[in-house]
């Protein structure tokens, strides 16, 4: 499909947003790459870089999966740039989690990072300890803090 889409307007860029790392495969990458007006920038729907919090919020993938992807696409698009969103705060997530994301954003080396507070009483609560430590602790920027959160564009 994306390909056709591509072809039926090739004068025009394309951009793919939101992938989910376990439909990034070779042969996918393979597919992308000889499409000329698709635009070298991909959204990663990471959500937590901790293998164990993806799971318990039931996502398909694992953040071993998730930095896959990311070589992946690396490999195949040259200079490919990533963002992605991150949700901190999610219950059970323990200080052990939290610094496998802070890592593991670091290593993605992600354009910019959007950054949510977990939802965990039905509406948006004020940002924990963790959301701060969070901007703190990776290149800040390269952090996009929500504009309905933060209103001042500070955690």
């Amino acid at each position: 499909l994306l390909t056709a889409v591509c072809q039926a307007v090739h004068q025009l860029r394309v951009r793919l947003g939101s992938l989910e790392p376990r439909i990034v495969t070779e042969e996918f990458c393979k597919a992308l790459k000889t499409l000329p007006n698709l635009c070298p920038h991909f959204h990663l729907s990471l959500q937590s870089g901790s293998s164990r919090i993806l799971a318990l919020m039931k996502r398909k993938y694992n953040a071993r999966q998730a930095m896959a992807a990311i070589e992946l696409l690396r490999k195949y698009i040259p200079n490919v740039k990533f963002t992605t969103d991150i949700i901190v705060g999610f219950p059970q997530e323990s200080e052990e989690d939290f610094e496998e994301t802070v890592e593991f954003v670091k290593a993605a080396g992600f354009l910019t990072t959007h950054i949510f507070p977990a939802d965990t009483q039905g509406k948006y609560r004020r940002p924990r300890s963790n959301q701060k430590r969070f901007f703190l602790q990776t290149d800040s920027s390269k952090v996009q803090l929500h504009p309905l959160l933060f209103p001042n564009g500070t955690a």
